[in-house]
């Protein structure tokens, strides 16, 4: 199928979301029953309300590396939120011992940096890059690994001294591109949550705080990926899951300086969140 074959014309747009500079980054509408998710005006998938997919196409123009990057991200988002399963935007690492580490931060706390530094350092592998899948093996939390590698800037593949996707070009400051990484065999049951932010004051020391399951749901609800789908039911399973999944494991806050140095003690920081160090 085509994008013509979509019909984009006859579908009613009910959320349209933009870029830095303006573009169009992501269209929701729906044509008759079923829900048409369009992104950056090249990838569409055409989706029922039940979560079952009906097709992906895209323009042909379409990098297949980053073609693939958008099927398990945003597209499975938007499949998952209808089907009323749980996904965050987060990074996610499983350590030696096979436990999850879900890291959750605002754009530019460095989530992926984050996941790759604990790949690179600490003998993680990778679950998740910017994309989490949330589900649920009676009341454990578990984590399926979605990414083979981790995306980041020119300054944080620099400063971790890890190769990029050797085609790709890091076009500006904020561009991210591929960089290959050791990935997790299998899902992982999630063993800490860790919502990651700069300190005010690059001097200032690392600090962590046990949130309580208030504060945690408070600081997790921005992070859900709903795809502009907001319906009771949605709303209803996304409630159902979170209680679920903040009765399971802790979450902590873990504020640390701006500095490289800091790196290794940060680093040590979040190895120590999951349950064989508690």
């Amino acid at each position: 199928m085509s994008a013509r074959d979509l019909d984009l014309d006859a579908v009613a747009w009910v959320l349209e979301t933009k870029d830095a500079a303006g573009g169009v980054s992501y269209r929701l509408g729906k044509r008759g029953p079923n829900w048409i998710g369009e992104w950056g005006g090249c990838v569409w998938l055409e989706v029922t309300d039940e979560g079952r997919r009906v097709s992906l196409t895209n323009d042909g123009t379409v990098d297949p590396f980053f073609l693939a990057k958008v099927e398990r991200g945003p597209v499975a988002a938007l499949e998952r939120r209808l089907r009323g399963e749980l996904t965050l935007h987060a990074s996610a690492t499983s350590s030696p011992s096979g436990e999850g580490l879900l890291v959750l931060g605002e754009s530019g706390a460095g989530k992926s940096t984050t996941a790759a530094a604990l790949v690179r350092d600490r003998g993680h592998s990778l679950l998740a890059d910017d994309i989490a899948w949330i589900d649920f093996e009676g009341d454990r939390a578990v984590i399926a690994p979605t990414e083979d590698h981790s995306y980041l800037s020119f300054a944080a593949t620099s400063a971790l001294g890890l190769t990029k996707v050797d085609d790709h070009v890091y076009w500006d400051d904020a561009t991210k591109c591929g960089v290959p990484s050791r990935v997790a065999a299998r899902a992982a049951p999630l063993g800490a949550i860790a919502i990651v932010a700069w300190a005010s004051d690059a001097s200032m020391s690392m600090t962590t705080e046990k949130l309580s399951v208030l504060d945690a749901m408070r600081d997790i609800l921005p992070h859900v990926s709903r795809c502009g789908i907001t319906t009771p039911r949605a709303r209803l399973a996304e409630l159902d899951d979170l209680s679920r999944l903040l009765g399971s494991v802790f979450v902590y806050r873990v504020r640390r300086p701006k500095r490289f140095e800091a790196l290794p003690e940060y680093l040590d920081t979040l190895t120590q969140l999951t349950p064989r160090f508690r």
